[in-house]
């Protein structure tokens, strides 16, 4: 059941600006011939059009389920990992695709291109993003989303509780080691085990993969502050499986390395919402849950802005060695784990 979170007109008017941006830089997208021209279609379009969709989405569904809310906010979490845009970079004088995730859209793309060519496989994954969402705007006839104005993008209270700020600065952290693996598996692949671009090609499908499973593990742990208290501790060790990417020579152990960190990255990235109502006062969360979780995301976010560039620059990918990127990552997941302890023990003093 849905309960009054936001104004109907409002609610709707950021689903169908955000899926509208979403659609219009993809086939923008494929229109594509210089670096700014990408940068402004998938990176600033593309870009401000998910974030419009994905926050509210969450805050709906998190608000909406007081009882098994982690399973309420892992299946449409889950569907991040299925299906995740595609974007372009630059092969020496080529526009081509460069997975940056998801399992369903690269490998649409990569068998769409050698058929249609480039322009015509881009639309085509644009129709099918259009396609989804008007079957999530069906979903939405029969809620109830009144009673409520629009609420301020930020809350100014939640800058005088230290566990939130905390908790905020946790993520930047998290996001900064969180996409490394993301963008530098089947870099890694190509250059340090000589695989085939088309075989590396996969290693982020099999991770995207794995991270279905991470994304419904929270709402398997009977209570949501359990799956919280394991929060800390899977952070930690995706920092571990990053740092043990340092020692991984062959195929085989970058498969297992994928896969395992797939399924971390799936539960840190489900957890994250499912903080934010636990860890507000108790007086609170009706009245910003919202605007608190787009709050936390805009920590991670920033993380995940400069985090990829600084492991990129502590690489060399001329001769192979990533073990900056590696470095870089691991640490800051480590660090991002090291303060969470301080938000977790908050919450478990107010259970207590």
């Amino acid at each position: 059941m849905i309960g009054p979170l936001y104004d109907r007109g409002y609610f709707m008017s950021l689903v169908y600006s955000g899926s509208f941006l979403v659609v219009f830089g993809t086939m923008m997208q494929s229109l594509c011939s210089q670096y700014w021209q990408l940068m402004l279609s998938q990176g600033i379009t593309v870009g401000i059009g998910t974030g419009v969709i994905y926050v509210p989405s969450l805050a709906v569904v998190s608000e909406a389920f007081t009882r098994k809310r982690a399973i309420a906010i892992g299946v449409p979490s889950t569907g991040a990992g299925i299906g995740t845009h595609v974007s372009l970079s630059d092969d020496i004088t080529l526009l081509t695709i460069e997975v940056i995730g998801g399992i369903i859209y690269p490998i649409a793309f990569r068998k769409l291109q050698p058929m249609v060519g480039f322009e015509w496989a881009t639309r085509i994954i644009g129709f099918i993003f259009l396609g989804t969402f008007a079957i999530s705007y069906l979903s939405f006839h029969g809620i109830s989303l009144v009673g409520t104005k629009p609420r301020a993008m930020i809350d100014r209270t939640a800058f005088r509780e230290t566990p939130f700020m905390v908790y905020v600065l946790a993520l930047v952290l998290i996001g900064c080691g969180y996409f490394v693996p993301i963008f530098y598996i089947s870099v890694d692949a190509t250059t340090n085990l000589d695989i085939s671009p088309d075989l590396a090609f996969y290693l982020l499908s099999i991770l995207n993969a794995a991270s279905v499973i991470g994304r419904f593990l929270p709402g398997l742990v009977p209570k949501v502050f359990a799956a919280m208290a394991a929060f800390p501790l899977l952070t930690a060790a995706g920092g571990l499986v990053v740092f043990a990417w340092m020692a991984v020579h062959n195929l085989a152990g970058l498969v297992v390395f994928g896969a395992i960190y797939g399924i971390i990255a799936g539960y840190l990235i489900t957890v994250i919402t499912i903080m934010v109502p636990v860890l507000s006062p108790p007086g609170a969360i009706h009245e910003t849950i919202g605007t608190r979780i787009g709050m936390a995301w805009f920590g991670f976010g920033i993380g995940g802005l400069i985090g990829s560039p600084i492991g990129g620059a502590l690489s060399d990918t001329k001769t192979g060695n990533f073990k900056g990127a590696q470095a870089f990552g691991g640490a800051t997941l480590f660090g991002g784990a090291a303060l969470l302890i301080y938000p977790w023990m908050v919450v478990r003093r107010r259970r207590a």
